[in-house]
């Protein structure tokens, strides 16, 4: 063979040869992707532990690298079996919203049925970061699914999942929390802060809230209703009395009914459009109407130096959007010093009604009053809390049929996204008193309920429609967007060791998994039978099962705002629902509290 021969072949053995090294370092690399989480001198589809169970005694399994732990309660399995986890190669890919960070686990028990949840503790290669939940997922025949609950002890980097299948593939992963993005959600801010579909010939022409405003000093205002200011549109020439040396000017101003006017002039009070159509007197209101905003918005308070050397914070600032509910606004009080109210005969009647108003306390309204206008009056008072608003892309996909109401809800199978829609154009003309024709053949929107409505519901919405009808579709579309384009907030502190004793506890012995049954903790039970005081008239029905997420920023708790605490609330469930063990002791309910506060 010639030099140029052997050279040519020595050219092309090299060649192959490298090419053979790419494939087998490229061959070796998807092995170590597909690990997801694994050290990269791990192989997929090896059996990791095979071991005997005994029934009686149940135990915990660890596989030798500690990346899986099994957890078998005593008397979990109907007879001994023998259990076995095979870490797998890459499976079908988990959905789009989730990061896997862990690999693949064929986990099974052979020759024995579960009679109880186990637990699956899997090592991940990485945190949640918020909004990103993390949980364990099974795959079966129709693909990915939670188990029934998960739970992040951060202090090992570990993910907790509770099943009640014997055999499965299992993998953790961060969930992402999903949320609504486009043109709609910015047309659907502008709507929610600042429409009202004329319901100032509503709160004006009946109620005469301009009148109370005209008289109202921005001290009682927001100290006492709850009123929000927001600090963007407040008048400069405000701002620098606020923020000014002069302490007696800034009392004076806190005090003068004037500044109301003028921040109302200004659109500065959150949920509040004031009229000033009287050309003699420029500065004086002649009708009000209300937005939305009034009782689901905030603002991030400001600290004024309102005396020498001290710092007084006001709900003056910029506002926060972020689905949370103005828990301060006091609806009732508001009502209670209208025209509409003090100019009643005195009595008995007027008695009665102002303290029914005064009663509801701040964050709460009786959405079924004021029958002039709301055919859904039920002549009960029972005001209701004011619901945060997050997570309805999730929760929607979940079944969750959105508000407290048990009588109207939203139906989750009709294939179109719109119960958040049909809710609001409700909210505009019946509780609100704007014009529209809810529930009628010329509304907006059809509503969304449970049932047909009663022959009397129906001749009383079409009584009630206010005509003509001025609540555009895509209005409802677009607030409907930008009430999906909110998260739950991250949790705050908690004690995670007595947080994950109480998820044993809710998926457990206090059985509050049984309703708290999805992702975001909802389900499809609606009862009346929680709070201490049943609900009444249009309530009676029963209530719906919220979701949890972010929940220790929503108190007071229940439709009536009847618990203070998260200890309230277990300790009422067990009191009162059935199925909830009655003897649960003070530890649990702590436990289960804090469980509740790390959502």
């Amino acid at each position: 063979m010639n030099q140029i021969s052997m050279a040519r072949r020595s050219g092309v053995y090299n060649t192959l040869s490298s090419r053979l090294s790419s494939v087998i370092l490229l061959g070796l690399a998807t092995i170590f992707l597909s690990a997801c989480g694994s050290s990269s001198n791990v192989r997929p589809n090896v059996l990791l532990l095979e071991e005997p169970v005994t029934a009686a005694l149940g135990g915990t399994f660890m596989t030798q690298d500690g990346a899986v732990t099994v957890i078998v309660p005593p008397d979990a399995l109907d007879q001994d079996g023998t259990l076995r986890i095979i870490r797998q190669g890459a499976p079908n890919r988990t959905p789009d919203n989730t990061t896997p960070v862990s690999a693949a686990y064929d986990i099974r028990i052979t020759g024995a049925s579960l009679m109880e949840d186990i637990s699956i503790e899997m090592a991940v290669n990485d945190s949640p970061q918020h909004p990103q939940v993390a949980e364990v997922l099974r795959l079966d025949v129709n693909g990915w699914d939670r188990v029934r609950g998960s739970f992040f002890r951060a202090s090992e980097t570990r993910t907790i999942g509770l099943t009640g299948e014997a055999r499965g593939i299992y993998r953790a992963v961060n969930r992402q929390l999903r949320t609504a993005m486009g043109d709609g959600v910015a047309r659907g801010q502008d709507v929610f802060l600042y429409e009202t579909y004329e319901n100032e010939d509503i709160w004006g022409g009946v109620i005469g809230l301009h009148e109370l405003l005209n008289n109202l000093d921005p001290a009682t205002a927001v100290n006492v209703a709850g009123v929000q200011v927001d600090l963007a549109r407040v008048p400069q020439g405000i701002v620098d009395v606020l923020i000014g040396d002069d302490f007696q000017a800034k009392a004076d101003a806190l005090a003068d009914p004037a500044v109301t006017r003028a921040l109302l002039q200004a659109d500065a009070v959150v949920g509040v459009r004031g009229f000033f159509d009287n050309m003699e007197e420029p500065d004086m209101l002649t009708s009000a109407g209300i937005t939305c905003a009034l009782c689901h918005v905030n603002v991030t308070p400001t600290p004024f130096e309102l005396s020498a050397g001290e710092l007084t914070p006001l709900p003056i600032g910029p506002l926060a959007l972020d689905g949370l509910p103005n828990f301060r606004m006091d609806t009732g009080l508001i009502i209670s010093m209208t025209p509409f109210v003090q100019g009643m005969e005195p009595g008995e009647a007027k008695d009665a009604l102002i303290a029914a108003l005064r009663g509801w306390g701040p964050g709460r309204h009786d959405v079924r009053a004021f029958g002039a206008f709301n055919p859904l009056d039920d002549e009960v008072d029972n005001p209701t809390t004011f619901p945060p608003l997050w997570n309805f892309v999730d929760l929607g996909a979940q079944g969750y049929r959105y508000n407290w109401d048990g009588e109207f809800i939203n139906d989750p199978e009709n294939g179109l996204p719109n119960g958040l829609a049909s809710q609001a154009e409700a909210v505009y003309h019946l509780v609100m008193g704007g014009k529209g024709a809810f529930g009628t053949d010329t509304g907006t929107l059809p509503p969304h309920l449970r049932s047909a409505p009663t022959p009397e519901l129906i001749d009383a919405l079409v009584a009630a429609a206010n005509m003509p009808n001025i609540i555009p579709e895509q209005d409802l579309l677009d607030v409907q967007d930008w009430q999906r384009s909110f998260t739950s907030p991250a949790p705050g502190m908690f004690d995670e060791a007595l947080a994950e004793e109480g998820f044993q506890l809710f998926y457990g012995r206090a059985n509050c998994g049984g309703c708290h049954n999805t992702g975001e903790f909802t389900g499809n039970v609606i009862t009346a039978n929680i709070t201490d005081e049943r609900p009444m008239g249009g309530l009676a029905g029963g209530i719906k099962t919220p979701g949890l997420r972010g929940i220790s920023f929503t108190a007071p708790y229940f439709h009536d705002g009847s618990a203070e605490t998260l200890e309230d609330v277990v300790d009422t469930y067990a009191r009162n629902l059935a199925g909830v063990p009655d003897d649960l002791t003070i530890e649990e309910i702590a436990a289960v509290a804090e469980y509740m506060r790390s959502l």
